[in-house]
């Protein structure tokens, strides 16, 4: 994304931020150059690289949209794009083995979220993957939940209800260390009221 787009200041909605190996790509705009996107409440971040979120990274989206930013989705995709995707056995196989493969941690939620979408591209050598935990802080405002393809996240449902205490709606895709999950067949989970 380029620097410049913080100037944008009356966007509302921005799908598709990329944020990618920085030696890589020097001039491409970061999550502090959208601190300027006063009115910004949806945005769905493309992660491409291994360590994100970092603590900086956690600031930055607190800062995001000047308290308006509601909705949140963040997809972690291959780090390397041109290459094939590998299986998701051969994934787990060779993040276990490496034992390099750093886990991500998500420890400060922005305040204001209603909606929060975290996933893994299927069969993808993606980072999402290596999401652990989602720290011990309460999502206060969260309503919908998404979860998808993170293959190393581990809590179970009564934490979940700690961690989003008004949550609505919960859908959860192929995340084997959620237990005691109320969801359907289909993985998704709805209050009744």
């Amino acid at each position: 994304m380029p620097k410049g787009l913080g100037a944008l200041s009356e966007l509302r909605v921005l799908k598709g931020f990329v944020i990618s190996n920085r030696q890589k790509i020097r001039r491409s705009g970061t999550l502090h150059d959208l601190k300027r996107l006063r009115n910004l409440r949806k945005l769905t971040i493309n992660a491409r690289r291994t360590d994100f979120p970092t603590g900086d990274d956690l600031s930055a989206l607190q800062e995001l949209g000047g308290g308006v930013l509601r909705n949140l989705t963040i997809v972690w995709g291959p780090a390397e794009p041109n290459k094939a995707p590998k299986s998701e056995e051969k994934i787990v196989e060779e993040t276990k083995s490496a034992g390099t493969v750093p886990i991500v941690e998500i420890e400060t939620p922005p305040r204001q979220l209603k909606k929060l979408d975290l996933q893994c591209f299927p069969k993808s050598t993606a980072t999402g993957g290596n999401l652990a935990t989602l720290g011990e802080s309460k999502w206060s405002q969260v309503k919908t939940l998404r979860l998808k393809y993170l293959i190393e996240l581990k809590t179970t449902w009564i934490k979940l209800q700690e961690y989003f205490p008004k949550l609505e709606y919960m859908e959860k895709v192929k995340c084997p260390g959620i237990s005691l999950c109320p969801c359907h067949e289909h993985g998704v989970w709805m209050k009744t009221i």
